[in-house]
């Protein structure tokens, strides 16, 4: 057991650090736009939802991906790996330049859907339109990262994260703010700056990948439109396609119900969602690691070492988050105060992270036991598990505490609560039962 701690550390560390230093470019994003006014992050926020409604496809392929590549690093076919990253990286661009084209000319509709001000509309559908050319950036982005996580190799993308983000901030100072002889942009300003640095980073994973120095080479040998993968890639990923659309429609409708109380408060759980999105951190590390592991060690026949690797990934992620959960709670006003001056937006952002403080060691579960599962290639109980708990808890209780018994925002948020309480206690169960042990990919 004591292998299984080391292994899944070894993989985590650097998936910790990465997102710790994506979430951190994120909230540095959202302090440099905070300072422009309510207006502006709530338009930035509306916009990131839209977009996210895209980036559930990218999830669906990288699911695929990361489980072949898994599995073909443990059957030691490790010459298919390369085959596996281009079908993916091929279907990637299939799928995200048609959704490019429909955000970047038709910005405004989407923003329909949400209750909020002319003015938040207005830059909003800037913001999105020119940030759609982002899109099948960070589905190939994405890709690579799957690919290489699933083979073992979390430093290389942490390291090409680092890079590109620290290229990020410093384009966001230039042209959000118009320093240096550079013009004032605004909103406008982060979205170029993100479609430069994603840029960056897709063409430093092409110089890793035709290097021939790191865990996965170019091959001559390899189809660009293999269908036998491409089948295997979608047999895998359609489930968590189903799963993140349900997520990204269901997170939509949340947003909708929260942003019927005001701009403050939907300025407040974009906060908070930043502030928070930093303790998934590690639990996103140990769902990886989980996920890499179990689908190398299926490819080698050991269904034993498979189970040890999800009890360990469990107990380093529940037990993590639940110091982070604490944290949570007690620093919520300070960590609020980072992103805005505004006295009632502060109020409710510290509400929300008091609330979400109690769901962090269940959501550490949840991403550990989903993670191991998707890397055995059994997508389809998470889907089950989102798509009850998402719509039971999150939409249909939220709504009956928020609007129906009075109890407003605080409501709606609770039902968010609950809602990652119970997807936990179903992927346990889907664990114990064993079926993940049995596919073949």
């Amino acid at each position: 057991m004591r292998k299984e701690y080391t292994d899944i550390l070894k993989l985590a560390w650097p998936v910790i650090i990465a997102n710790l230093i994506s979430v951190s470019f994120y909230t540095i994003d959202t302090m440099m736009i905070g300072r422009l006014g309510s207006t502006a992050l709530a338009a930035v926020g509306l916009a990131g939802q839209l977009l996210n409604l895209t980036f559930f496809l990218s999830t669906a392929i990288n699911a695929g991906t990361l489980a072949l590549s898994a599995r073909r690093k443990g059957e030691e076919k490790e010459e298919e790996i390369f085959g596996v990253l281009a079908n993916s990286i091929l279907l990637a661009l299939v799928i995200s330049l048609p959704l490019t084209l429909i955000f970047m000319i038709y910005p405004y509709p989407f923003f329909s859907i949400f209750v909020v001000e002319e003015s938040v509309l207005r830059e909003g559908a800037v913001y999105l339109s020119l940030s759609s050319l982002s899109i099948p950036l960070t589905f190939s982005v994405g890709i690579f990262s799957a690919a290489y996580r699933g083979v073992g190799d979390t430093l290389t993308p942490m390291i090409i994260t680092f890079i590109s983000g620290a290229l990020k901030v410093v384009l966001n100072y230039l042209f959000i703010y118009g320093v240096y002889g550079f013009p004032y942009l605004g909103v406008v300003g982060l979205a170029l700056s993100t479609i430069i640095a994603n840029a960056f980073s897709l063409s430093l994973f092409f110089i890793t990948v035709y290097s021939g120095r790191f865990a996965i080479k170019a091959s001559k040998h390899s189809r660009l439109l293999d269908f036998s993968i491409v089948k295997k890639i979608f047999s895998i990923g359609f489930p968590s396609l189903l799963e993140q659309a349900s997520n990204q429609v269901a997170r939509l409708v949340y947003t909708a119900m929260v942003s019927s109380f005001g701009t403050e408060v939907l300025a407040a759980q974009e906060i908070g969602l930043r502030v928070e999105s930093l303790s998934f951190m590690p639990g996103l590390g140990f769902s990886v690691a989980t996920a890499s592991l179990v689908g190398q060690s299926l490819g080698r026949g050991e269904s034993i070492t498979a189970r040890r690797v999800f009890k360990a990934g469990a107990k380093m992620a529940s037990l993590l988050m639940i110091f982070l959960g604490v944290f949570l709670f007690l620093a919520a006003e300070p960590l609020s105060k980072l992103f805005i001056e505004e006295e009632t937006v502060i109020e409710y952002s510290v509400l929300y992270l008091r609330i979400m403080s109690f769901q962090q060691p269940f959501l550490g579960l949840y991403m550990v036991y989903s993670g191991g599962l998707r890397g055995s290639g059994d997508t389809k109980s998470p889907f089950y598990a989102s798509l009850i708990s998402i719509w039971s808890l999150r939409i249909g209780l939220g709504y009956l505490l928020g609007f129906i018994f009075g109890w407003r925002v605080a409501g709606v948020w609770i039902g968010g609560l609950l809602d990652f309480i119970l997807r936990a206690i179903f992927l346990y169960y889907a664990y114990r039962i064993g079926r993940w042990e049995k596919i073949r990919l």
